[in-house]
């Protein structure tokens, strides 16, 4: 007997159809879901080591801040030895806003500033002051309001007279130094941050030094379920008071 080829009928064409379409369906999700988890992954680990490096920088240069002075062997004269005492507040260290979140607008943002300085040596040596501010930049992002928190940097070289009294006056002889100003990005993504000083005593005194928590909170943009946050503890040795 001759053998007689066997040919699909259109049932068992639609079952094989139907079976290769769930098939496909399948695997779309599991790799749809498998890039998802990639791409959610990536994002944490990339904000968690943004959120490391910002805590080291601000921690260092926060930790840096300080009046300018003008230095003796046997003397230091600095603005909170003014009798004026609203000189010394232009030095201070100052935030927009206690315990409060503020979150990213249509404009930017300016947080925090503060400034560092190595005192001036007379005859010959100049001081230096640098002026940092923390800024949020708003971003264009679909979900929630989110932006860039950016550090940035100017700095000057001062002298002072000495029938002002030297740096006790607050009146500085700046010089930019274009070369040492900057402008660095800290973290993206950032739906909130919130400036604490320890016990709510903003500029008691200029000589009164408390710690300052800076809590960032960020956003994925692609899932506004996914979240981290970080906090940072620093120091200004300056008086802190509002912007």
């Amino acid at each position: 007997m001759l053998n007689r080829k066997k040919a699909f009928t259109m049932l068992e064409l639609m079952v094989t159809l139907a079976v290769l379409s769930l098939l496909s369906i399948g695997v779309y999700k599991l790799f749809f879901s498998g890039s998802k988890t990639a791409a959610k992954a990536q994002w944490i680990n990339q904000t968690v080591q943004e959120m490391r490096n910002a805590s080291a920088i601000l921690e260092k240069a926060i930790g840096a801040s300080s009046y300018p002075a003008t230095l003796f062997s046997d003397t230091i004269y600095e603005p909170p030895a003014n009798k004026n005492k609203e000189v010394a507040k232009k030095f201070y260290t100052k935030i927009l806003k206690d315990n409060q979140e503020i979150v990213p607008t249509t404009a930017p943002q300016t947080l925090m500033t503060w400034c560092a300085c190595k005192p001036e040596k007379p005859p010959e040596g100049v001081g230096e002051i640098i002026n940092y501010s923390l800024i949020l930049e708003p971003e264009s992002l679909s979900g929630v309001p989110s932006g860039n928190l950016y550090l940035s940097s100017e700095a000057f070289t001062f002298r002072t007279e000495p029938s002002q009294g030297y740096a006790r006056s607050g009146d500085l002889n700046l010089v930019p130094l274009p070369k040492e100003s900057h402008r660095k990005l800290l973290i993206k993504d950032v739906t909130g941050v919130t400036l604490t000083v320890a016990g709510h005593c903003p500029a008691r005194n200029a000589l009164d030094f408390f710690p300052l928590s800076i809590k960032i909170k960020t956003t994925d943009p692609k899932d506004t379920k996914v979240s981290k946050e970080t906090s940072i503890m620093a120091t200004p040795h300056t008086a802190i008071t509002l912007i």
